[in-house]
């Protein structure tokens, strides 16, 4: 019998958010269908606690590798050609401006 590698649990803080606050606002809105006093409290509670939330979770770190870029032969092959395209089209124009 083979046993299963035992895997790491942790509690996700932004899932615990999300939930929370989409209870506040469903409790809101039932509280706004059954105009309760706290209805307005209640919504308003709810959707700035989203909007905090959804704002942080924009912000994402990105592992940069530190890699270095190499010009391939293709490529300074392409840019040579547009560099004398440049050039051909100074030489065409500038007799015209003058």
């Amino acid at each position: 019998m083979s046993t299963l590698p035992k895997s790491k649990k942790k509690l996700d803080i932004f899932n615990l958010f999300y939930s929370g606050a989409a209870v506040v606002i469903l409790i809101g809105v039932i509280a706004k269908l059954l105009e309760w006093p706290a209805q307005d409290l209640l919504i308003t509670l709810g959707l700035s606690i989203e909007a905090v939330v959804f704002g942080v979770s924009a912000i994402k770190f990105v592992d940069v590798k530190g890699e270095t870029m190499v010009a391939t032969e293709a490529t300074l092959a392409k840019v040579a050609d547009n560099i004398d395209s440049l050039k051909m089209l100074r030489v065409m124009i500038i007799p015209i401006l003058m």
